[in-house]
């Protein structure tokens, strides 16, 4: 940090991994994202799940320890000469820089195409996974808005079109699963009550999609939530006309969205 001072550069220190997470993830929907990541080693396959692939991340690491491919990597303790070698190589797109802003523009450039304006209603509970999500969806071109628990997403549904629901399975007052059979109960008073819902879930064991859907959900996404992962399967989900979603609910480009 004093080194980066030093140069003039804008810091900020990320003091624990949740917080790191979050920032990271609301920073890249920003028109002033981060510009390079430096983070302790083992903090690297946590932090490559929320940041953008245009985002140069340098691992800090005791010698003769390994990185994932496509990450740079700087020696403790780190040398003023190696720090400013490595900070002006990734500002000036060469190494680790160059590849990861091609890539990145690329993907977000069809995910934007194809997810623009769409309605997300996110049914979680936990603070941080709420900011990931929500940054996740604002960098893809969704419009969304989040509620704490089934409950909420239910009485939500009554009151606003959306396009497709992300359901944690697991939240306190009512669980994904009761407020999916809800949601499909046509008595509930849904707007739309065959709207895809996709389970979010930390569990990852054999049978989980097969529940998922057998409560009524129509995908699956376990935790935690990749944004490439995210993308794929709502551009899966909304593309499919069987799986019910109103053609009238849909946002017209451009049209004023939640208030």
């Amino acid at each position: 940090m004093n080194l980066a001072g030093a140069w003039n550069c804008r810091l900020e220190g990320l003091p624990d991994v949740a917080s790191g997470l979050a920032a990271v993830a609301e920073a890249s929907a920003t028109p002033d994202p981060y510009k390079v990541l430096f983070v302790d080693h083992d903090l690297v396959p946590a932090l490559k799940v929320v940041a953008s692939d245009a985002l140069p991340i340098i691992a800090l690491v005791p010698l003769g320890t390994r990185v994932l491919p496509g990450v740079g990597m700087l020696t403790k303790p780190i040398k003023r000469r190696e720090f400013l070698r490595c900070l002006t190589g990734v500002m000036s797109g060469s190494a680790v820089g160059a590849q990861h802003r091609r890539r990145g523009q690329q993907r977000q450039a069809q995910g934007h195409a194809q997810l623009e304006n769409t309605r997300v209603l996110v049914a979680e509970d936990n603070p941080t996974n709420q900011r990931v999500v929500m940054a996740f969806l604002k960098k893809l071109g969704c419009v969304a808005e989040v509620v704490d628990n089934g409950a909420e997403a239910v009485a939500r549904l009554r009151e606003k079109p959306f396009d497709i629901v992300l359901m944690d399975c697991q939240m306190p007052i009512m669980d994904g699963y009761e407020a999916t059979g809800r949601i499909r109960n046509q008595k509930s008073g849904a707007l739309n009550s065959s709207i895809p819902i996709v389970a979010v879930t930390a569990n990852a064991l054999q049978g989980d999609r097969e529940t998922c859907l057998a409560a009524g959900m129509t995908d699956y996404l376990t935790k935690p939530i990749k944004r490439i992962e995210l993308a794929k399967v709502l551009k899966r989900v909304l593309a499919d006309p069987s799986l019910g979603v109103d053609p009238a609910l849909r946002v017209d480009q451009g049209e004023p969205v939640l208030s």
